[in-house]
C-alpha cells in the first residue's frame, strides 16, 4: 500500500447526523481518525489526512488529483440517527483485488476491535461489503 488516505467523514460546516448526546457525527469522525492515525499501523504507512474545514468537493478534488493506485481509502461516517445501521463497516469497489479484500477485512476487524463495536456484516462469510 502505498500511501492511506483517512476521511473523517463531514466536516465543521457540514456536521452530519446529531447523536443521542447532542453531539454531532464529525466530532466522532475526526476522533477515530486520530486514533487510526495514532495506531501502530502509522508506523508502516504514509498517512493523508483531510483538513477539518474542507468541503466534500474540495476533498474529492483533492483525493481525485493525489491517489495512486495501491492507494487506499478509509472515509468515517457513523449512522446515529439509524438505530438498524450499527456496526463497523468497509466497503470494497467489487472488482477490487483479493489482496485489497483482505486488507479491508483486517481493517473492519482492527477497527472493530479498536473501538468497540461490531463488525456489521452484509454477507455471512466475509467481513468486507
Amino acid at each position: 500500500m502505498n500511501k492511506l488516505y483517512v476521511i473523517a467523514g463531514h466536516n465543521v460546516a457540514a456536521p452530519g447526523a446529531v447523536a443521542y448526546n447532542g453531539r454531532y457525527e464529525h466530532y466522532y469522525t475526526s476522533e477515530l481518525q486520530r486514533l487510526v492515525y495514532k495506531t501502530p499501523i502509522a508506523e508502516e504507512t504514509t498517512f493523508a489526512l483531510d483538513a477539518e474545514d474542507d468541503t466534500l468537493t474540495k476533498t474529492v478534488q483533492w483525493v481525485n488529483e493525489t491517489f495512486e493506485p495501491g492507494d487506499m481509502l478509509v472515509d468515517i461516517h457513523f449512522n446515529h440517527n439509524h438505530p438498524s445501521a450499527t456496526g463497523t463497516e468497509v466497503f470494497v469497489h467489487p472488482r477490487t483485488s483479493g489482496e485489497n479484500k483482505d486488507i479491508a477485512d483486517s481493517m473492519v476487524q482492527k477497527i472493530s476491535e479498536g473501538v468497540g463495536i461490531p463488525v456489521r456484516r452484509g454477507v455471512p462469510d466475509r467481513d468486507h461489503k
